[in-house]
């Protein structure tokens, strides 16, 4: 059954479900794009990691289950549907698709471009607002732009076209009561013990020792940066709000989340700032446990602008980088005042996969680069939200749904053509309207 009206929070269910013992997990097929006016799906190459490096590529594929297309600042935009959705109804990304413009963090849009982005996605949620009734509704990304290489291939999670920022927009209908099983078509989503979790999955989504640590260190950051400013748009900026727990940071927000997106200029006074200042951590941290210039790195990998990467950059940008000096680490962190309970939670990350010892080890391996996922969700009919930043340190299933404590499960086989076509419509439906407002 699916909860009543009134609904709490979703991360409010979520936490008190981890306490009895039980995580959400989501089942969802995959939904490849038909278009009412084709006689079947379209196909497309699913691009992944090591894909992304080819632009020319990238944008063709993307290109095809295109639903709308505009320019805003320097930047053509698509909107496209997902392939493997977060949900049931209305997951799309909206991504930047010139051919020889590598763009791969949401800092570096450029400001006038970026507040047009979220002028777009406001549109979105307008529509995703409507399908999901007494649901969630959620806008968020990625961001893991330096994780190339064979382990990050191999285990995927987190920015999947790490040369291309895609922003992603998606709801969820009413989670089940505890007794229950929320189905929809093919959607399932049901509570599960969490003792069925994984290590891995327990790992990132209940313990793992260093979120806490992390998210403080993070915050800080961007507490230096918004320093002397507004408490933001709806007490977002409220640090004294702010709490922590494995997955990172909690901020609440007093409004919905499109009233949020919509506040002006969001992006360039406090989105691009923050995601900024995240990147900055996350590289600076990279540096301190590994021999990686990650200036240089990024300077690499815009050359994938001009085509394909010689096999030697190719090689460079996938390499595993050689681990410091453990003394080193260590003078780093104090320099820079970072937690030393922070350092011994990473080190062994970063040494199981820069500096392994032989004989097998069970300790996770560190995500080259580090990585974050930032995302806003509230009731779709809710007055009130949260933001969630969830820094990630070891490769495994992570990104946005994780970051809200919840076990995404994918199907490898695709829904029904009726329930294709049905979605297929209703994606044709926004198309119009976005086609009607740009």
């Amino acid at each position: 059954m699916f909860s009543s009206v009134s609904l709490p929070h979703l991360s409010t269910v979520i936490a008190e479900a981890a306490e009895r013992g039980y995580v959400l997990r989501m089942r969802v097929p995959l939904a490849p794009f038909c278009s009412p006016f084709d006689a079947a799906p379209r196909c497309s190459q699913r691009i992944g990691l090591k894909e992304s490096l080819e632009l020319e590529r990238v944008c063709r594929e993307v290109s095809r289950n295109a639903i709308f297309s505009c320019v805003l600042g320097e930047g053509k935009w698509q909107v496209v549907p997902v392939l493997s959705p977060y949900g049931p109804e209305g997951h799309v990304m909206m991504i930047e698709t010139r051919a020889n413009r590598y763009l791969p963090t949401l800092e570096s849009i450029p400001d006038e471009e970026g507040d047009e982005l979220l002028g777009l996605a406001s549109s979105i949620l307008v529509e995703t607002t409507r399908l999901n009734g007494d649901g969630t509704i959620n806008l968020g990304y990625n961001a893991s732009p330096l994780g190339h290489g064979e382990e990050e291939e191999k285990y995927g999670g987190m920015q999947s076209i790490a040369t291309k920022f895609h922003l992603q927009i998606w709801g969820w209908p009413p989670e089940p009561d505890f007794s229950g099983e929320a189905q929809y078509n093919d959607y399932r989503a049901s509570w599960i013990p969490i003792s069925q979790l994984t290590d891995v999955q327990r790992s990132i989504l209940i313990a793992n020792g260093y979120g806490v640590e992390f998210g403080k260190l993070l915050a800080n950051a961007i507490r230096r940066e918004f320093a002397g400013r507004q408490p933001g748009p709806s007490h977002l900026l409220d640090f004294a709000r702010w709490t922590y727990d494995a997955r990172g940071i909690v901020a609440p927000f007093e409004c919905s989340v499109l009233e949020l997106i919509s506040s002006p200029h969001f992006f360039s006074r406090i989105l691009k700032p923050m995601a900024a200042t995240l990147s900055d951590s996350l590289q600076r941290l990279t540096e301190a446990f590994v021999r990686m210039n990650c200036a240089k790195t990024f300077a690499t990998l815009r050359r994938c602008e001009l085509g394909p990467l010689l096999p030697e950059e190719l090689a460079s940008v996938r390499a595993v980088p050689e681990m410091r000096p453990v003394d080193e680490i260590r003078a780093a962190f104090l320099r820079e005042g970072w937690p030393e309970l922070l350092l011994e939670q990473i080190l062994p990350m970063v040494q199981a996969r820069c500096a392994p010892q032989p004989g097998e080890s069970t300790t996770p391996m560190w995500r080259k680069g580090f990585g974050y996922s930032l995302v806003f969700s509230g009731r779709a009919q809710g007055s009130s939200g949260e933001m969630r930043i969830m820094p990630v340190a070891q490769l495994g299933p992570a990104g946005v749904v994780e970051a809200q404590g919840i076990v995404l499960e994918r199907v490898r086989q695709s829904a029904p053509l009726t329930e294709l076509r049905r979605k297929g419509f209703a994606l044709h439906e926004l198309s119009l309207k976005l086609a009607n407002l740009f």
